[in-house]
């Protein structure tokens, strides 16, 4: 299993950058379907109230108090995780799959998984 990490500005990050971001990885598992080891890292003043939610079958990226960002992925996301995932101190880990049908499992790692990747 690959591995990547989604880390914004970390003097300003925005529910936008981490759409795009979101985005960009799954442009990837399109290029090379492949399991991803996600981490993300969003630091920062409203780093404490992170969080992803899902809305009309795609993602809602949320920072603090900024407007949320939902991220066009054509209902690619399937959510196999808490709804909605917070992100403790700005830090969180998923597991993508992608699978039949151009979708993408999206879950939290095991904890073999964690142990294994977040290092």
């Amino acid at each position: 299993m690959e591995r990547a990490t989604i880390a914004t500005d970390p003097e300003n990050p925005t529910t936008r950058e981490l759409s795009r971001y979101a985005a960009e990885l799954f442009a990837s598992l399109d290029e090379r379907p492949r399991s991803l080891y996600v981490r993300f890292d969003v630091r920062g003043a409203s780093a404490a109230e992170v969080s992803i939610d899902m809305q009309d079958g795609e993602p809602v990226f949320r920072i603090g108090g900024q407007r949320p960002a939902k991220c066009a992925l054509a209902r690619r996301w399937l959510a196999e995780h808490p709804v909605p995932l917070v992100m403790r101190g700005g830090c969180a880990a998923l597991v993508m799959e992608p699978t039949g049908g151009n979708r993408v499992r999206v879950r939290l790692p095991t904890l073999f998984e964690r142990i294994v990747h977040w290092g």
